[in-house]
């Protein structure tokens, strides 16, 4: 995936960002990123797999012995912008 932004995300001026938290903004432009660069989700085992590949990076990440949070911060971005977008991608 992209290369998400750390917590402190600069977006002023930015008027889609208005009202979100950081994380919200975050998971936006991740999934903005995504839809640039591949296809739609087809099916809901293709959404599985897509999520399954991101909490296993989630978990790598997790379970390193020196913890760094903004890598596992960027996991979650990733895996939650993932769930939005196959529910969005297949109207659900």
């Amino acid at each position: 995936m992209s290369s998400v932004p750390t917590k402190e995300v600069r977006r002023q001026g930015l008027p889609e960002a208005e009202g979100l938290t950081d994380f919200d903004y975050c998971v936006r432009q991740e999934i903005a990123s995504a839809r640039r660069e591949f296809a739609p989700i087809h099916s809901v085992h293709e959404g599985l797999a897509v999520i399954r590949e991101e909490y296993l990076e989630l978990e790598r990440e997790v379970f390193r012995r020196d913890i760094a949070r903004d890598a596992i911060y960027a996991e979650l971005v990733q895996m939650a912008a993932m769930c939005r977008r196959c529910a969005e991608d297949l109207g659900l």
